[in-house]
C-alpha cells in the first residue's frame, strides 16, 4: 500500500501486514501511534516523518529517511529490525521513553536524541553515528547487559548532557570505535558520576567514568586510617596483656 501525500487524519496508524510506502514527507501524522506487526513494513521510502510512538515487532525500512519519535511525550516498545541498506536517521524526541524489545542496526545511519529516554532494553544496538541535540537519557536497563556501539561519530551539541543511567561496569558497554574527544566526553555524565570522569579509552574503545585520582587518594587515605588504628588498638592491646 502506498500512501498519497500529506495526511492529517487523527488515531494509530496500525500496520497488520504487507508493507506501507510512504510518497511524502508527513505522509504519517505528526503524533499518531504507529505499530508495526510482525512479518509487516513501513518503507519510508526515502522521506521524512515525524510520529508518537513506535511499536510492534515488524520491520522499519529506513530508505535513506527520517523517522522522528515521541512527539507529544508518548512512550513505547519498538521489537522490530532496520533495512534498506542501513542508510537513513532514526530520531528519538518528546519526554518519553522508546524502549528497544531487540537489538537494533543501522550500522551506515544515524541515531538522533532530541529528548526523552532511549532505554537499550538490554540488548546490543549499534549505529553509524550518534547525535544529542537535546538533553537526553541513554537508558542502559535493569537485568542482562546492553551494549551501544557507535561506528564512525558522536557529537553532542554545546550546552546539551547526555545522561547515561543504569550502566554497570563489565556488564554494559558503551563504545564508540572513533575518539569522541574531551569536548563530547565532558557532556556526558553516568548516573553517580560527574561529566570530568567520563573516559574514552583506546584499548576497548569503551567509555567509562573513571574518578578523578583525587578520588582514589581520599580512598586510598580512609584505608590507611583503618590500617593504622587497628595497628594502634593491637600494640595497646599488647600493652596490657
Amino acid at each position: 500500500m502506498i500512501t498519497s501525500g500529506a495526511n492529517t487524519y487523527t488515531g494509530a496508524t496500525n500496520i497488520d501486514a504487507g508493507t506501507l510506502r510512504l510518497d511524502a514527507s508527513s505522509s504519517l501524522p505528526s503524533g499518531t501511534a504507529v505499530t508495526i506487526a510482525s512479518g509487516s513494513t513501513l518503507d519510508l521510502n526515502s522521506y521524512s516523518n515525524s510520529i508518537g510512538s513506535l511499536s510492534g515487532a515488524g520491520t522499519l525500512d529506513l530508505g535513506g529517511g527520517t523517522l522522528t519519535i515521541g512527539s507529544g511525550g508518548a512512550s513505547s516498545t519498538f521489537a522490530g529490525s532496520f533495512v534498506g541498506g542501513d542508510t537513513g536517521t532514526f530520531a528519538k524526541a518528546g519526554t518519553g521513553t522508546l524502549t528497544f524489545g531487540a537489538g537494533m542496526t543501522l550500522s551506515a545511519g544515524s541515531l538522533v536524541l532530541s529528548g526523552g529516554t532511549l532505554d537499550l532494553g538490554g540488548y546490543s544496538s549499534s549505529f553509524g553515528s550518534l547525535s544529542v541535540t537535546a538533553d537526553s537519557i541513554l537508558d542502559f536497563g535493569a537485568g542482562s547487559g546492553s551494549t551501544l556501539s557507535v561506528l564512525n561519530s558522536l557529537t553532542i551539541n554545546s550546552g546539551v548532557t547526555l545522561t547515561v543511567r543504569n550502566w554497570t561496569d563489565a556488564v554494559d558497554y558503551f563504545v564508540s570505535l572513533i575518539d569522541p574527544g574531551a569536548t563530547t566526553l565532558g557532556r556526558i555524565v553516568f548516573t553517580g558520576f560527574s561529566s570530568t570522569d567520563t573516559k574514552w579509552h583506546s584499548y576497548d574503545n569503551q567509555i567509562t567514568p573513571v574518578p578523578e585520582p583525587s578520588t582514589y587518594g581520599i580512598a586510598l587515605l580512609s584505608i590507611c586510617s583503618l590500617v593504622v588504628g587497628w595497628r594502634r588498638r593491637r600494640v595497646l592491646g599488647s600493652r596490657t596483656d
